[in-house]
């Protein structure tokens, strides 16, 4: 895993919404990557988050792409966290990857995670059978989790 530092100041949910509606973005070369089908009123979300720079992440993202490819038990999002900040909005990870885990747009996970897919096929499973335990988004993370969230739903 690899450490990154993406400093920000800290934003009102509300206003972070309103930015990301506003925004609406539209999809370029730099914007998130849409393995597969959102559905995020039903279905279960995967979204990666890494940076091109990182090494692993740029390794993992051919495992994450295939595993979009076979596996139709989630939509699959790949997020760099640089190049696509204005669709993402400020957000500070320090260890990449980050997996952030969806059901119906609630969220189920939010952490690091090693970068191998079988991890991603864990996650899914325990989160299936034991639903998250406690409250996944630490709070420093819930506006940015937010714009994602609102971002999936307009995009």
């Amino acid at each position: 895993m690899q450490a990154a530092k993406h400093k920000s100041p800290q934003r009102g949910l509300s206003r972070a919404v309103v930015q990301a509606r506003a925004a609406r973005p539209r999809h370029n070369a730099a914007m998130p990557r849409l393995l597969s089908e959102p559905l995020l009123d039903t279905a279960w979300t995967v979204v990666c988050l890494c940076a091109e720079w990182c090494a692993a992440c740029r390794e993992y993202r051919h495992a994450f792409e295939r595993r979009a490819r076979e596996q139709r038990d989630a939509a699959h999002v790949w997020v760099d966290i640089e190049d696509d900040s204005d669709w993402l909005g400020d957000i500070d990870v320090e260890t990449l990857p980050t997996l952030l885990v969806l059901q119906g747009g609630r969220p189920m996970f939010f952490g690091p995670v090693l970068p191998h897919v079988d991890v991603v096929d864990r996650t899914l499973r325990a989160l299936k059978e034991h639903g998250p335990s406690g409250d996944p988004v630490p709070d420093e993370y819930k506006d940015a989790v937010a714009l994602v969230i609102e971002a999936l739903r307009v995009g």
